[in-house]
């Protein structure tokens, strides 16, 4: 009888570390992008500053996504968003490794199957990921359909600032880059997006200090 406590207190804490990794996920995504706005080289893969941090960033997320996914906190969601937030782990583990690889080989990495199989297989990972957790926590409602709507807000932006960047520079093709509007509707999408996602994370530390509350 005194064995199920420990393991909820366990899972709870497990959960709200999931959480917080989230969070600094998020927070982390904004220094590489913000090098790759100063006009420094941004890769994943690669031994510059911009490409470590980004992929201390996707570590971050991919631990956190992960922690969320064993511990299944009842904040965020039912199975759905645990199989999503998996799919998600998964598939960003599957990037990180094969990006080392692609790091470590002085030839086209598209030659190499140990590139090839983790990069494919990470990219099926994360394209079915997001919708199913998106999906997942929709229909939970409460603070994951907010977290989710305000994700979606932030791609749609995301995508009308591509679109405007297009339109922009198919008027006028002397342009060196996209113009400074268009950048500012992409990163004004970008932040919901990573508003969204740090709420994920937010919403499962409060689950996890007040488990007993179940989203309404």
């Amino acid at each position: 009888m005194a064995e199920h406590p420990v393991a909820a207190d366990r899972s709870q804490r497990l959960a709200a570390i999931g959480g917080w990794l989230v969070v600094a996920g998020c927070a982390l995504v904004l220094v590489p992008v913000v090098m790759a706005a100063l006009g420094q080289t941004v890769a994943i893969g690669s031994s510059s500053l911009g490409g470590v941090a980004l992929a201390v960033a996707l570590a971050a997320l991919g631990a956190g996504f992960a922690l969320l996914a064993v511990t299944g906190p009842r904040s965020i969601g039912g199975i759905g968003v645990r199989v999503g937030l998996g799919l998600l782990a998964v598939g960003i583990a599957a990037t990180l490794v094969a990006s080392v690889i692609a790091g470590m080989l002085t030839y086209d990495p598209l030659e190499e199957l140990s590139f090839v199989i983790p990069f494919v297989a990470g990219a099926l990972a994360i394209v079915i990921g997001i919708p199913a957790t998106l999906i997942a926590l929709l229909v939970r409602g409460g603070s994951p359909r907010r977290v989710a709507a305000t994700f979606l807000g932030g791609l749609a932006v995301v995508i009308v600032g591509g679109m405007v960047s297009s339109a922009i520079l198919a008027n006028d093709p002397t342009a060196s880059g996209p113009p400074a509007v268009a950048s500012l509707v992409s990163a004004a999408g970008l932040s919901l997006m990573l508003v969204g996602t740090g709420g994920l994370g937010l919403t499962a530390i409060r689950g996890s200090e007040a488990p007993e509350a179940v989203a309404a």
